[in-house]
């Protein structure tokens, strides 16, 4: 199982355009499959995930004064994906991690829609990911 949390660059589509900020809280099922590499501390594990992502949009009364006040939306979608860790041996368990994986939200609403008169950006469709971590693992 994994929890995690992200944040909205705003380098570029709806986001940046409509002055939205984006987080989200997900939840996912992970399967992974631990390729271990011979005579060696390092090991690949790719690896499948499911699960749901609660996206929160604002746009800020600041960005905007016109509105005079701030709007926000949220969002629940189901998330898929794939990924790949690459793991190198430290001591006792202890691993270095670097992870990069790609999802997609099939059922995410991704157009920019009005609220309370202002248009906030829809929801990405698919997610670039990685993380670098340490990780612990008895196998």
């Amino acid at each position: 199982a994994e929890l995690r949390g992200s944040f909205d660059t705003e380098v570029h589509d709806d986001a940046a355009e409509f002055d939205t900020d984006r987080g989200e809280v997900g939840g996912l099922l992970t399967t992974e499959f631990v390729v271990g590499i011979p005579e060696s501390r390092w090991r690949v594990s790719p690896g499948f995930a499911a699960g749901a992502g609660y996206v929160s949009s604002d746009v800020d009364a600041d960005a905007s004064p016109e509105m005079g006040h701030a709007v926000s939306r949220s969002d629940v979608s189901m998330r898929l994906g794939v990924f790949a860790h690459v793991a190198a041996a430290l001591a006792g368990g202890v691993h270095l991690s670097g992870r990069l994986g790609f999802e997609v939200a099939p059922l995410a609403r991704t157009r920019a829609e009005p609220e309370d008169g202002v248009l906030i950006a829809g929801v990405p469709r698919w997610y670039l990911r990685f993380a670098v971590g340490v990780r612990y693992s008895t196998f």
